[in-house]
């Protein structure tokens, strides 16, 4: 609470999710950064007619090793790029539920298109589905006690702001 005496929860992220993220973008950069250190510093190249074998049919191995050297040194750091924007994505998000509304930063339901609130696995799972109109179309906001701080706060405010719903 306020010292106006109006109530506001704001949840960051809690770190589990955004690390898994880094972890992976890390796994990819990490692969990647190996494969075009091996290509270029190793001279473990293979040459492109050298992928099959003498019969004609593709040797497995030396065109793994061809692609890798040749592609993954370069598509893999790239494809690391996407789990580490993901991963600072989820890290500066923040689920703010004051007097008007609940929902992230810039995108917040009003209390009055809430529909339904199903706390049927809040003791369980520790999550609330809120269930909204937007658009003419039912939609539904998962908060779960994983992925935010302050949940328990946050769990007061809905169902002090959606009781009867």
């Amino acid at each position: 609470m306020t010292q106006t005496g109006e109530a506001r929860v704001v949840c960051p992220a809690k770190k589990d999710l955004p690390i898994r993220w880094f972890i992976a973008a890390g796994i990819f950069i990490g692969f990647g950064m190996w494969c075009l250190h091996d290509s270029r510093y190793f001279a473990n190249a293979v040459p492109v007619e050298e992928i099959k074998k003498d019969d004609g049919t593709p040797d497995l191995n030396k065109a793994l090793q061809y692609y890798l050297n040749n592609v993954g040194g370069i598509v893999l750091p790239i494809l690391g790029l996407i789990p580490l924007a993901c991963g600072i994505h989820t890290l500066r998000r923040k689920l703010i539920a004051d007097d008007t509304g609940v929902g992230f930063a810039g995108r917040q339901i009003p209390w009055s298109k809430i529909t339904k609130v199903d706390d049927s696995q809040l003791a369980e799972r520790a999550t609330l589905k809120l269930h909204y109109e937007q658009d003419g179309q039912q939609k539904q906001l998962v908060i779960s006690q994983m992925d935010l701080e302050n949940f328990k706060a946050l769990v007061e405010i809905v169902q002090a702001q959606t009781a009867g719903r």
